[in-house]
């Protein structure tokens, strides 16, 4: 994630902080929603269409129970260079809804039109808080704040 001088409320909520992600899928569109204890809030879309061909990687086969884990990695957008850095597992219920979300993008036969795509991810911007967005979300995880030593 690019922030321009992040900052060191900022910085930490990605270190250390309580975080909710979720998922929410929209005409095929994946939204992947972020909330870093209320300081970073967002999300992330994804087709794997969009994606050039030689570079489309399915997911690997989940199994019940298995958690995928994401890596955050904060980067000052004004310098480049790299402020936070952590991995979080995502539930088992959500690491099994992702994978299918993208199987699901993979398998479907229709022709990818990026401009399609744009006008459901702006109506989506447009018309949906992040509030409602994590309200709709299919699936959510929850990841409590990270222990000082």
């Amino acid at each position: 994630m690019f922030l321009p001088g992040p900052t060191r409320d900022e910085i930490d909520a990605i270190k250390r902080g309580s975080c909710r992600f979720g998922l929410m899928v929209v005409e095929l569109v994946i939204f992947f929603l972020y909330d870093f204890g209320g300081k970073i809030d967002g999300d992330a879309t994804y087709t794997i269409h969009a994606v050039p061909v030689t570079e489309q990687v399915p997911p690997s086969t989940i199994n019940p129970g298995q958690q995928a884990l994401l890596h955050v990695i904060l980067i000052d957008a004004t310098t480049g260079i790299i402020k936070a850095l952590r991995v979080v597992s995502l539930s088992a219920n959500m690491s099994a809804a992702l994978h299918g979300a993208i199987n699901n993008q993979i398998n479907d036969p229709f022709e990818f039109n990026i401009k399609r795509h744009d006008e459901v991810i702006a109506r989506i911007h447009h018309d949906f808080t992040m509030k409602r967005m994590f309200k709709e979300a299919l699936t959510t995880t929850e990841i409590t704040k990270v222990k000082e030593n």
